[in-house]
């Protein structure tokens, strides 16, 4: 057995080559495969020991037997001793006949006894022979069967990863195996296992690419490869194209031949390929299509003629097509030159594209906005010139496009926006003018349009953002006023379309603050959340008093001075006589209350007076919130939690401090769900930005790679994105060396080392 273990290692040590430097953090699987051939292992060990057992239970058996055979013989051998005895005493006349033949009688009748059982026992010595005759076959045959294990390549593993499966078995001959041959058919393998190896790989060397924070660079998935926006130095920022492969990475298209850019922005999948916005230097910002091929690539169609700009796309100035697909194209906002910024559609076609309705008629502009499809059926706000900003909605048809409500009567806009269907119903954001920028629904028609609630009671508006369906219910981020607190916060959300069923996720009793990038994990809701720590012991500082007892029983505040405080609110106010006590004392604006330690008894016999120095530890009352962190939510209150503080408090040396460590900002990068993990940009003290993974446990909350150690150092990372058909991530990420380059991740299903 000892063997086929060394077997097995060495196969693994054969693995370990072939993976490389693998993360530490996909070892699950492999884990429990290993577990199951480790079980399969212990069933034989524990079937031949249990064989060993019963021979030496056999063999004890057998020589109690033996042992009480030559007791026996031993008996009988005195009794024939007796015997011959008697028969000299009764040649004798010194004894009397008949008393000699009854002894002898009794002699006879116990020797017959005792050879009867002797009989006995060796029929018993002669079944456990052969008993323990057949454990010894037993125990050959077994040790004759060897266990053998037998790798093969593992053809399920994405065709950048290597890969290996393990299967184990006995050469026992089964099926078309042949027995006691070394080698192991498949037909007698019994357990198998596979894993994959972790990629973290970089597959292009020599971009040039601009600041994450410039919102010029995207990366967009199609069925087997993403396209992104790439610059080798001598194109500018154009199309390019990756299956996952270095040799896969290359550029699509120069659409502005020569070193400048030709402004790709606001990609959209359509089809089997993405609809864009560029300029190819002749023609201004149009409508573009690309398939990720040279000839799949084109201008669906010159909209506004000439080098002048059709689509109002520039992220530099924050401008966007806002390109909305339906079931049957796709809308956008677009201006021919003769007509302001119109809604347009197209099929993805030049005939097929057109405009839909010249709502703002002549050169002014409509500038539709917050578009949203259902169906063919585009919700979206415009201005007709008349009303102001409204909802509007359009089926692609002119008789079919028309404004919805009139929301904030008059030529005063409401300006509807954040659009999201769930349940049925259709919420946005919008302000009446009396109750300020709140939650509102529609099903299409005028009479069902109305206020859903004025969360954020009178005309300063709660908001309402990151709007998401989840469970027929829809979720949000809003700012309320708090009673409790006196304070006004943006908490999470929920509602089913009513009053009643519109309320804090939180209620009053939590606090689960400044949700964003809301995403669907399995039956949860992933996403970034901020709460408070619920008492929580901080290292806080050192003391010295310089007073005495007199002074002490005299009440005076100015015995203890301390160093290196938590917050700045460390002042000749904060220790001071409360209650009979001496303490470091913290006004909570929340509620209005002040919280102190307990660390000094005014007693001047308190052993604790008289030490030079204390290095002491408060105990807080959980008024610290975490910053925004890693959060999983089931839409109820209990089920609402800080998965992990990716960013926890830190000592710094001087003071604590906290941040958040998933404040997106500026990168626009929303987590990424791949299988059971989501993957996001997380920050730390000592990691800066970086990749993240979680699987919604805390264990399973963790750095990918320091791609760029040092904080501060590197360049934020962009544009996450899934390549499903490789079950891999890919970014913009900063390293030392090389810069900001495509990378790719793959978890894979096992890691050695």
């Amino acid at each position: 057995m000892k063997s086929a273990v060394s077997i097995f290692m060495a196969i693994l040590m054969v693995s370990t080559t072939l993976a490389g430097c693998a993360s530490n953090d996909s070892i699950s699987q492999t884990n429990d495969d290993v577990d199951e051939l480790q079980k399969n292992q212990d069933e034989m060990t524990l079937l031949l020991d249990a064989l060993i057992n019963e021979n030496i239970a056999l063999r004890n058996d057998l020589d109690a037997l033996n042992n009480s055979s030559n007791s026996m013989m031993l008996q009988i051998d005195e009794l024939v001793l007796e015997r011959q005895a008697l028969l000299s005493q009764l040649s004798s006349s010194d004894y009397n006949t008949s008393s000699l033949y009854n002894i002898m009688v009794d002699q006879t009748l116990e020797l017959a006894a005792l050879q009867a059982l002797l009989e006995l026992e060796g029929e018993a010595i002669e079944s456990l022979d052969n008993a323990l005759e057949s454990t010894k076959q037993s125990l050959q045959e077994l040790s004759d069967q060897v266990i053998l294990y037998r790798p093969l390549p593992n053809v399920d593993c994405p065709s950048i990863s290597s890969g290996i499966t393990v299967i184990s078995g006995v050469d026992d001959g089964s099926g078309k195996g042949e027995a006691n041959d070394g080698i192991l058919h498949l037909d007698e393998g019994t357990h198998s296992f596979s894993f994959c190896n972790t990629i973290f790989d970089r597959l292009t060397d020599d971009l040039v690419l601009p600041p994450g924070s410039s919102g010029l660079t995207w990366i967009i998935e199609l069925e087997e490869v993403v396209l992104f926006t790439g610059n080798n130095g001598s194109t500018g920022l154009e199309l390019w194209v990756s299956d996952g492969t270095k040799k896969g990475t290359r550029l699509v298209k120069d659409i502005l031949p020569g070193v400048y850019s030709s402004g790709l922005i606001d990609p959209v999948r359509f089809g089997d390929g993405i609809l864009f916005a560029a300029s190819n230097g002749v023609n201004g910002s149009e409508l573009w299509f690309s398939d990720g091929t040279e000839e799949g690539t084109y201008m669906v169609k010159d909209i506004n003629e000439g080098y002048s700009r059709g689509l109002l796309s520039s992220a530099v100035n924050g401008f966007s097509s806002l390109i909305t697909i339906s079931r049957s194209g796709a809308y956008f906002r677009a201006t021919n030159g003769i007509n302001g910024t119109e809604l347009w559609f197209t099929d993805g076609t030049e005939q097929g594209t057109h405009m839909v309705l010249d709502i703002n008629p002549g050169a002014s502009e409509s500038i539709p906005s917050a578009l949203m499809t259902i169906a063919d059926v585009v919700y979206f706000s415009a201005n007709n010139g008349v009303n102001g900003t409204e909802l509007w909605r359009s089926d692609g048809t002119d008789s079919g496009t028309r404004m919805i409500h009139d929301i904030n009567p008059g030529q005063a806009s409401s300006s509807p926006s954040q659009m999201t269907q769930a349940g049925g119903i259709i919420y946005f954001s919008a302000s009446d003018g009396v109750v300020g920028q709140e939650l509102w629904k529609t099903t299409g028609l005028s009479i069902t349009t109305e206020l859903v609630k004025d969360i954020r009671n009178g005309s300063y508006g709660s908001y309402p953002g990151n709007l998401i369906e989840f469970n027929d219910k829809l979720y949000f981020s809003a700012g309320s006023y708090r009673e409790d607190w006196d304070i006004s916060r943006i908490e999470l959300w929920t509602s089913s379309g009513t009053n009643e069923t519109t309320f804090r996720v939180g209620d009053d009793q939590e606090f689960y603050g400044n949700p964003e990038t809301l995403t669907i994990f399995g039956d949860e809701l992933f996403m970034s959340l901020s709460t408070f720590v619920a008492s929580a012991w901080r290292n806080y500082t050192s003391c010295i008093w310089e007073g005495n007892a007199e002074e002490v029983a005299s009440g005076l505040d100015d015995l203890w001075y301390c160093t290196n405080p938590l917050f700045d609110h460390w002042t000749d106010t904060n220790i001071s006589e409360i209650e009979d006590r001496w303490n470091y004392c913290e006004y909570n604006s929340m509620n209005g209350e002040w919280y102190c330690t307990d660390f000094i008894d005014q007693d001047p016999e308190n052993e604790f007076l008289y030490n030079q120095e204390k290095h002491i530890e408060f105990d807080f009352w959980g008024n610290f919130e975490t910053g925004n962190e890693p959060a999983l939510s089931d839409g109820t209150l209990d089920g609402t939690y800080i998965i992990k503080e990716v960013a926890p408090w830190t000592f710094n040396g001087e003071f604590w401090f906290n941040t958040n460590s998933m404040n997106y900002g500026t990168m626009g990068s929303d987590p990424e769900v791949l299988g059971d993990v989501v993957y996001f940009f997380g920050w730390t003290p000592q990691n800066y930005w970086e990749l993240f993974r979680t699987d919604g446990s805390a264990d399973g909350t963790m750095l990918v790679k320091d791609l760029y150690p040092g904080y501060f150092e590197s360049d934020w990372p962009t544009s996450l994105t899934t390549l499903e058909n490789m079950d891999s991530v890919l970014w913009f990420g900063d390293d030392p060396e090389y810069g900001v380059q495509l990378r790719l991740y793959y978890e894979g299903t096992g890691s050695y080392f």
